[in-house]
């Protein structure tokens, strides 16, 4: 009796955390911290600040509106950058702003559907839809002829092989950066579960919603994507924290060593005392493997 008083206990305590967690995120559901995007006209104040231009614009796909940001000639090979969840365009505002990579890239990035300004809230859980959504940008880029590098972050890992894998004639390089693309391989956290109650996932922001939608749907979708493994070719380099809390550093990079059986170049990165979240603390060592990358794919 003692022991069910206890897990009672701990039971309320738990969904009253949860509650009062859903209800802060509702009340500050309008800044940035909540919905993790910056206006069409906040993220060119960044740039300009900086003494550079960047460009935003939308194209319509499948029924809705993608945005995404240019910046860089067009005479130089293009990164793409795909972010994961929850996140936005936003997230890459200093990869897009650093001067070494735009002295050897053009440079996008873009809100995946879902997120940002591509329909915030407006969840695509199907990583083969994702990836076709993508594609009509990625036929833009292409018509200057030049290489094209996408770099896929977590979530944004398995879309980029996807690409790769549909569209190979679009991609030249990938960089994974703790990719999410293992099956099974992923923490589950408490706060998952009632972002999935009736009612109650409504009290939580948007950009967390899309994302539990996604992380659920996530196994099948990568189990859905093992037989498109074979089909890369083009030269990855795999980047992950050795204290990744949320893809298992350990499992992952095994995955991709026996599934990345035809690439024409590998390189594993395993970081000491990392976490999962790399933009900014590897900032640094993005820029460099990014642009190596780059180098590598123009010698072709």
């Amino acid at each position: 009796m003692l022991f069910i008083l206890r897990m009672m206990r701990k039971k309320i305590k738990f969904v009253s955390f949860t509650l009062l967690f859903a209800w802060l995120c509702f009340v500050y559901s309008g800044c940035y911290y909540t919905t993790f995007r910056l206006s069409d006209s906040k993220t060119k104040a960044y740039f300009v600040e900086k003494g550079l231009n960047v460009n935003l614009n939308y194209y319509e796909t499948q029924g809705r509106k993608i945005r995404y940001a240019s910046i860089g000639s067009d005479s130089l090979p293009t990164i793409l950058m795909i972010h994961g969840a929850p996140s936005s365009l936003n997230i890459n505002m200093r990869l897009l702003s650093d001067s070494t990579l735009l002295n050897h890239a053009r440079l996008f990035a873009l809100d995946r559907p879902g997120y940002g300004y591509s329909g915030l809230g407006d969840a695509v859980t199907s990583i083969e839809q994702q990836a076709q959504m993508m594609i009509p940008l990625l036929e833009q880029i292409h018509k200057n002829g030049k290489p094209i590098v996408l770099e896929g972050i977590s979530f944004g890992g398995p879309i980029s092989i996807k690409i790769a894998a549909l569209r190979p004639d679009l991609v030249d390089g990938i960089l994974l950066g703790a990719p999410a693309i293992a099956p099974k391989q992923e923490t589950y956290f408490d706060i998952s579960y009632p972002m999935r109650w009736p009612i109650v996932k409504y009290l939580f922001p948007r950009m967390l919603r899309v994302a539990t939608d996604e992380k659920w749907a996530h196994q099948a979708e990568l189990e859905e994507l093992l037989p498109d493994w074979e089909k890369i070719k083009v030269p990855i380099i795999y980047v992950q924290g050795e204290n990744d809390e949320i893809v298992n550093p350990v499992t992952t990079p095994s995955f991709a060593k026996h599934y990345l059986t035809n690439v024409k170049y590998l390189e594993i990165i395993m970081i000491p005392n990392q976490k999962h979240f790399l933009t900014y603390p590897q900032h640094q060592l993005l820029v460099n493997k990014l642009t190596e990358l780059v180098k590598m794919v123009s010698k072709k």
